[in-house]
């Protein structure tokens, strides 16, 4: 590992040994073997080679001349260093491969999930730890042969996030999105989010702190403020205060669906729209127009109102639509 250093253990397989011809220009020529342990053994014919030693992101090569009958023992110094890593959620948890670690190091880098060994060059290393929504990093430098083990906490709370039509009335699509955001907004009225998942079900690592978990499903919004800190484990549940509407068509050409109300210029904010003769999507409760427009040029519209939890089936035709009675199901 380093000059004047112990030798590696022989038993050690994570070195690698590569023997190449030496070309008549003096450059490196064809892998002829590959070996592994400290005390690997080539017998080959007198000549000139390079041999190269590999431990982990450590390397060194160096040239050797073989004469018969001798043998020759060539002696590598990497000038490396040993890194090992585990990584906990919480104090007196086990290592966790949901924990990435990755390790940037002289010229490259290189990632271990819960716990590994790194041997890599000495020098300036940044130690990244990180899982979901935590990242932390610690920077620190390495001389030739040191050994050091890294016990890194993580200091994480697991959130589960659900969703529900309203209470009682849990959703089990796979088309739920739950964002994770932090609960403090910045001067414009944004929040940061910081994670995000799809799924009836989803598990968040955060850090301690205030957020806001906001759930779609379709057109339908609902959001839930919680605090959590290190080590907690709870469920956050959302309402979406919603319902399904499945609107029929026949002959549509493309049928919008808008909020009720008018703002004050007598706009009406567009929810959504689609190009199918059965179309059915989420909202929230509340007051809705859906306006239809056929192939053969008919525009006409239908006012209707969702009521949370329940299932809306609506049969849109110019005229009589507007004054049929909804068939409505219970969700």
């Amino acid at each position: 590992m380093s000059e004047g250093g112990p030798d590696i253990p022989g038993d050690s397989r994570d070195i690698i040994w590569r023997l190449y011809e030496r070309a008549s220009d003096g450059s490196r020529g064809e892998l002829l073997q590959t070996e592994y342990e400290a005390g690997a053994q080539f017998n080959v014919d007198p000549g000139a080679y390079f041999l190269e030693s590999e431990y982990g992101y450590a390397k060194i090569m160096q040239d050797i001349s073989v004469v018969e009958g001798e043998l020759l023992e060539p002696h590598f110094v990497l000038n490396a260093v040993e890194i090992k890593v585990e990584a906990r959620r919480n104090p007196g948890d086990t290592p966790s491969r949901d924990i990435g670690v990755r390790l940037h190091f002289p010229g490259n880098e290189s990632t271990v999930y819960g716990t590994g060994t790194f041997h890599v060059p000495a020098g300036d290393m940044r130690l990244v730890t990180y899982v979901d929504a935590i990242e932390i990093e610690e920077s620190f430098t390495l001389a030739a042969g040191e050994r050091i083990e890294k016990d890194i906490i993580v200091g994480s709370a697991q959130v589960r996030t659900t969703a529900v039509y309203v209470e009682g009335s849990e959703i089990t699509s796979s088309g739920m999105r739950t964002q994770i955001f932090k609960a403090k907004k910045a001067l414009d009225g944004s929040r940061e989010e910081v994670s995000y998942g799809y799924g009836a079900s989803e598990l968040f690592d955060l850090p301690a702190g205030d957020y806001v978990a906001v759930f779609t499903l379709d057109h339908a919004v609902g959001e839930t403020p919680f605090t959590v800190e290190a080590g907690d484990q709870i469920e956050v549940v959302g309402v979406l205060n919603a319902g399904v509407v499945a609107l029929t068509v026949p002959n549509v050409d493309i049928v919008r669906i808008f909020e009720a109300k008018k703002s004050i210029d007598g706009s009406r904010r567009e929810v959504a729209y689609s190009w199918s003769e059965d179309y059915q999507t989420t909202l929230n409760a509340g007051d809705f127009v859906a306006v239809a427009k056929l192939k053969d040029g008919t525009e006409f519209e239908t006012p209707f109102t969702m009521v949370a939890g329940e299932r809306l089936e609506l049969e849109l035709a110019p005229g009589a639509a507007s004054e049929a009675a909804p068939k409505t199901k219970s969700k």
